[in-house]
């Protein structure tokens, strides 16, 4: 019965968890100076929640900065809920939508 207990209160709260995982977004697009138009968590029929970030690509390095803002999420979702399986990006359509493996080993 304990256990039974105590695995119930470590299950985090799905919205946190897509705050925390599009807050990781956010805050490294910030930091790399990547301009974003919108944050959010409001969930729609292919997201939970969603950074349009918007690349300036006259900068030389735009693709970096881009990219490492991108693979941010699923590092924050994980330092928040190291027990969570988000591995696959898609549209959530389907099991045929996975396209790219994400942070599967960290």
């Amino acid at each position: 019965m304990a256990k039974r207990l105590k695995k119930r209160a470590s299950r985090r709260d799905p919205r946190e968890v897509t705050a925390h995982h599009e807050a990781g977004h956010a805050v490294i697009a910030i930091q790399l100076e990547v301009p974003f138009s919108l944050a959010s968590i409001d969930e729609n029929s292919y997201s939970r929640g969603r950074v349009d970030a918007k690349p300036d690509r006259r900068r030389r390095d735009w693709a970096e900065r881009y990219c490492v803002s991108v693979l941010a999420g699923p590092f924050a979702q994980r330092r928040y809920n190291p027990r969570s399986r988000w591995r696959y990006a898609g549209t959530g359509a389907g099991a045929g939508d996975r396209f790219m493996m994400k942070g599967a080993d960290f």
